[in-house]
């Protein structure tokens, strides 16, 4: 058996074992005991610290909240403008698709608010539905590159002034990993520059755009985190806050659900290292968890009694919307 077989026949196989009922059942206990390790660590944790100090640590500064607030609503709001270039769509009647969108993505699975808004853009926006999901796609490309490029400007703004080394968070790497890596990376670069009309359809001018919008977003995101931070705890240094914002982001690279929660232990863990008391980093870091949670299972009911699941903007107008220019004749 050669290579390309060995591939398709384990690809397969993992498909019938994902598809199968115990596959699905593994799969979903599996992440429920990940779940239960995580608060079971948190409750440790605050058994330690003590829940009255944790408690007297939550955050009272109003800039706290409303820095939570822009930060929450970015993306949507940025999807909203994005999808505006290529689509036309009532921004006041579908603001509730871009809050689901980014409510399922970050709380329920990855990239599941996609698939939600490919099934939104279907019944709603007047086009092929193969040139709805290319838009999509190539969105999520750009998306994608954008945040990669400010990860790895904030990681190298880390390195420089951060409080603490990377080996001290991470442990130390093995070389053989940076070696692996770079030879992917010099084996994708032909592969992809050979099928880009395959696997990208956005023209230049466009994806330029886009992907400016999405690096500037996620650039002042980055500021509005670390701006939250401060005004809570002012006396911790900017450094620190650099610190934890690159471990922000290592975590959120991590292929699990929870990640909220899972950064709230990272974040406690190091925070004597670091010198920022236990008690207020938990209280914070706690209270930014818990408040996303909140938002988000808020604004879900809302929009799901506001607009029933099954029933679109489409079922309430006369026509389909269009796309805009360029893009549809792209």
């Amino acid at each position: 058996m050669n290579l390309k077989q060995s591939y398709h026949s384990l690809k397969e196989k993992v498909s019938k074992f994902v598809d199968s009922w115990y596959g699905r059942l593994i799969l979903k206990t599996g992440k429920i005991l990940f779940l239960v390790l995580i608060l079971a660590y948190l409750a440790f944790k605050l058994y330690q610290i003590g829940w009255q100090e944790v408690v007297a640590n939550l955050p009272v500064n109003p800039l706290f909240y409303l820095f939570f607030i822009l930060l929450y609503f970015s993306a949507p709001l940025v999807q909203i403008i994005i999808y505006r270039l290529t689509w036309k769509f009532d921004v006041r009647r579908n603001l509730f698709v871009f809050v689901k969108k980014r409510i399922l993505n970050k709380s329920v699975l990855g990239y599941s608010g996609e698939v939600y808004l490919f099934n939104w853009a279907r019944k709603t926006i007047d086009g092929e539905l193969t040139k709805l999901g290319e838009v999509i796609r190539d969105y999520n490309i750009l998306s994608a590159a954008a945040s990669n490029t400010v990860t790895l400007l904030v990681l190298g703004v880390f390195l420089y002034v951060g409080q603490a080394q990377i080996t001290d968070l991470i442990g130390q790497p093995d070389p053989i990993y940076f070696i692996i890596g770079g030879f992917i990376f010099l084996i994708l670069i032909p592969l992809v520059y050979r099928f880009r009309k395959y696997i990208f359809s956005t023209p230049l001018k466009r994806s330029l755009q886009v992907y400016g919008i999405h690096f500037g977003r996620m650039t002042i995101g980055q500021v509005l985190q670390i701006a939250m931070w401060a005004v809570v705890l002012p006396e911790v240094s900017l450094s620190t806050w650099i610190t934890y914002a690159a471990v922000a982001i290592l975590v959120s690279r991590i292929p699990i659900s929870n990640k909220k929660l899972l950064f709230v232990g990272f974040g406690v863990e190091i925070s004597t290292m670091l010198g920022v008391p236990e008690a207020a980093m938990f209280g914070l870091l706690a209270s930014i968890a818990a408040l996303e949670k909140i938002f988000d299972f808020g604004l879900y009911l809302f929009f799901t009694l506001l607009q029933p699941e099954g029933e679109t903007v489409a079922d309430t107008v006369p026509a389909k919307t269009g796309m805009v220019g360029t893009e549809a004749e792209a």
